[in-house]
């Protein structure tokens, strides 16, 4: 019980914004389907799937840009069953148009591009226009991984991976811990409140899905 009053004094006192979303109920999401792509609710799970027609997409963010990247952290469970022949951004976003490789509009998140995984960002402030995407590595996502976004950094935390061993099953256990494996030092994004965006494109004939489990929003009071 001790803990428990902790923690709710700190979040009364500290936090601007808590958000814990198991997806329980999804009518604050909004959903923009292209071809053959759907989405599956289910308790504890959002599910983006591209079908298999090559274009197609599947984009979902929340209907109010209320989060803001300089004062928060935002941490998504997540797993693709591909990092292949497929384009997918994860984080915050100014505007809720399709994002791009080479995007500056003002956005921070984990960006997937021909098979590659980055921490991307951009800036439109004044003459400091441009953006960032550093390539990250030793990061499966086929796996379940926990990715913190903060600001202009990302840090990972893995999951205990479950998989066959004749007939039953083996864990493998990795140390639950954070690791920071990228920060931007050039064109963070901006100091205004963005949507949050989950976006996924299929660039071959296969289909690619982005597996949600939870997302936790925590910001800090700016003062």
């Amino acid at each position: 019980m001790e803990i428990t009053s902790e923690m709710i004094e700190e979040l009364q006192k500290k936090y601007n914004c808590f958000l814990i979303d198991q997806y329980y109920s999804t009518e604050h999401l909004v959903e923009v389907l292209t071809r053959t792509a759907s989405t599956t609710k289910e308790l504890f799970q959002l599910l983006l799937s591209t079908g298999i027609q090559e274009g197609s997409t599947a984009k979902v963010y929340y209907d109010l840009n209320r989060f803001n990247p300089h004062y928060s952290k935002a941490y998504i469970r997540l797993s693709l069953n591909s990092v292949k022949d497929v384009f997918g951004f994860i984080g915050f976003k100014l505007t809720t148009g399709d994002p791009v490789y080479n995007m500056t509009e003002s956005h921070a998140g984990i960006l997937v591009n021909d098979g590659k995984i980055y921490l991307s960002t951009g800036s439109e402030i004044g003459t400091i226009v441009g953006y960032q995407n550093t390539e990250i590595s030793g990061v499966d996502l086929t796996r379940d991984f926990v990715i913190q976004i903060e600001k202009n950094k990302l840090s990972t935390m893995p999951l205990p991976q479950i998989i066959p061993y004749f007939d039953t099953f083996r864990i493998i256990s990795p140390s639950r811990v954070w690791t920071l494996k990228v920060a931007n030092n050039t064109y963070p994004p901006e100091d205004v409140t963005h949507y949050f965006m989950y976006f996924l494109k299929n660039e071959t004939n296969e289909d690619k899905r982005l597996t949600l489990r939870h997302f936790c929003y925590l910001e800090e009071y700016a003062d």
